[in-house]
């Protein structure tokens, strides 16, 4: 995942601003292509060359020489270079291939040693200069690995690596009304991961081991601005030290202003299958596990959806004791979203008050006013929409909406609640040991003498607190302070 986003941008980088470059290649478009990337990228020696090849250039790209600028002392890094072949296409396109292994090493005495290895990467795309972006672009990558070594003196040191058999990636891009419009999918297959952590200085360490056959998933983003991310890189190249960076506060927040808002909605969903989590008290597993994100970019209209499920959820054996085996759930699904808050005015505050000389970049009173204006009606509205647990026994579904915030002095909502297998329920807690039965059979019993039925023996709870100092359960008010 990391290598489609990092090639995805170095190639950006490589191509924003590539136009009125000869076909065939010539000595003279090397040059020029060269400076624009150095624009992006630095001047740095070695990090960029650009060689004409018949009607390609040959575009390498080696990041390492870049280490020297990490502060921490001693940092040293090494990479494969990125190697691309752009062609002009003479239509205001270009034509980019690769393919090639890739290999880095970093490392920090003392803090952190990290090893990449790839074993293929081959990508082709057309990059539009007018959309600054690619136009249709395709990757495939098999046999990649990763291994860090993480090392924290109050801990201890971690290690993690990754594996992933194989990947494939392919995108689209067009022209919006402001910016661009994307659409991409991607399959991994393959991956595992372990984890080695430290525990205290006198235990064995935790080790954890994940697996997941396929890895697979899509994205939508509308109204992406591929400007603001080369201008934002483009000005910190330009302003390497501290001293500059104060210097020109005025050219970075214009920067910051013209990129506003990055996107204006993003939409992506992944999927996981046969995935095993082993654990020092055993194997945890699910057929499928899957998660979808909706957010908007930095508008007045501001939105974050999550939503997240499990199917085939099983534990390991004697984990759980039997009487309570058929009520762990073997399914769930929770989908909530965040609205009614704004994301554009508190962005103009900070980047109109920040000041890079000061010891802190916002003052007080400017930190008050964005809290201010990222709730204008001092709440923020919370729905859930209709998910579920379920088990061999039950299934329980739920939805609601909640209302909250500095505005409101207890929050307010409403929800409704569905239980069908209560007697299957009733029947494994019986089997329990007293003192587990004992103090929740009794709530079950207050909890269905206030339920109202439904179809098919379902139970069904209507809860209404969208009156302060009310909590009304189908039509009873538990507070005693009103009802319906």
């Amino acid at each position: 995942m990391n290598f489609r986003t990092t090639l995805h941008t170095l190639s950006f980088v490589l191509l924003s601003t590539t136009a009125a470059f000869a076909d065939p290649a010539t000595p003279e478009g090397a040059a020029r292509l060269l400076g624009v990337m150095q624009a992006y990228l630095g001047q740095t020696e070695g990090v960029v060359s650009v060689t004409p090849a018949g009607d390609t250039y040959a575009v390498a790209l080696d990041l390492a020489p870049l280490a020297g600028l990490v502060p921490e002392a001693g940092a040293t890094a090494s990479m494969t270079p990125w190697a691309l072949n752009l062609t002009d296409q003479g239509n205001g396109t270009w034509a980019v291939t690769q393919d090639q292994a890739f290999s880095a090493k970093v490392s920090v005495p003392g803090a952190l040693e990290a090893t990449v290895d790839v074993g293929s990467i081959k990508s082709a795309g057309v990059f539009d200069e007018t959309l600054m972006a690619f136009s249709t672009w395709s990757m495939d990558m098999s046999d990649m690995k990763v291994n860090e070594v993480i090392t924290q003196a109050e801990v201890g040191t971690q290690t993690v690596g990754y594996t992933v058999n194989s990947g494939h990636y392919e995108s689209t891009a067009t022209a919006a009304a402001v910016g661009v419009d994307q659409d991409m999918v991607y399959t991994f297959a393959g991956l595992e991961e372990t984890i080695s952590m430290p525990v205290s200085p006198d235990a064995a360490p935790l080790d954890i081991g994940v697996k997941v056959a396929q890895y697979q998933g899509e994205g939508h983003s509308k109204g992406m601005r591929p400007e603001a991310m080369y201008g934002l890189m483009a000005w910190f190249v330009a302003h390497p030290t501290g001293t500059q960076r104060v210097a020109d506060q005025a050219g970075l927040k214009d920067v910051l202003s013209k990129g506003l808002p990055i996107f204006d909605n993003v939409v992506g969903t992944a999927t996981m299958s046969d995935l095993t989590v082993t654990t020092p008290v055993g194997m945890f597993a699910a057929e499928t596990a899957a998660a979808t994100v909706d957010m908007n970019g930095i508008v007045a209209d501001g939105k974050f959806r999550e939503a997240i499920s499990v199917a085939g959820l099983t534990m390991p054996d004697g984990l759980v004791p039997a009487w309570a085996v058929d009520l762990v759930p073997d399914s769930f699904a929770l989908d909530f979203m965040a609205s009614r808050f704004n994301l554009a005015d508190p962005a103009a505050l900070f980047i109109g008050a920040f000041d890079l000389a000061a010891p802190t970049p916002v003052d007080d009173a400017t930190g008050a006013q964005m809290l201010a204006a990222l709730l204008p009606d001092g709440v923020v509205d919370i729905t859930l929409a209709p998910g579920n647990v379920t088990s061999g026994l039950y299934d329980l579904r739920f939805e609601g909406a909640m209302t909250a915030g500095p505005e409101t002095e207890v929050p307010t909502g409403q929800a409704k609640v569905t239980l069908s297998g209560m007697t299957a329920i009733e029947a494994a807690l019986n089997a329990a040991p007293p003192e587990v039965s004992g103090q929740i059979l009794p709530m079950l019993g207050m909890a269905k003498g206030m339920a109202k039925a439904g179809d098919e023996g379902k139970l069904i709870w209507e809860v209404d607190a969208t009156t302060p100092g009310t909590l009304v359960v189908n039509g009873v008010d538990l507070l005693g302070m009103g009802g319906q």
